[in-house]
């Protein structure tokens, strides 16, 4: 979340930075703490572009993929 751009919408991301952003999901190195009963159901956060948001995803699904890094 912390590259998204709130004050824009379709892709909610400086796109002078990250150019070629599409307004779809894409991928947080984060898992989605899910109960121990339901370990078929794997899950990690994601961001949707379109508008910022974050949400969470079966980790079967296809998101999109950024690659970032922050300097020290």
């Amino acid at each position: 979340l912390s590259i998204t751009h709130m004050g824009r919408v379709g892709p909610a991301i400086d796109t002078n930075h990250f150019p070629n952003t599409v307004s779809d999901f894409y991928w947080s190195a984060t898992p989605f703490a899910v109960p121990a009963t339901f370990p078929e159901f794997e899950k990690a956060w994601s961001v949707l572009f379109l508008t910022g948001e974050d949400y969470f995803d079966l980790k079967t699904y296809g998101n999109f993929v950024r690659l970032v890094r922050s300097d020290p």
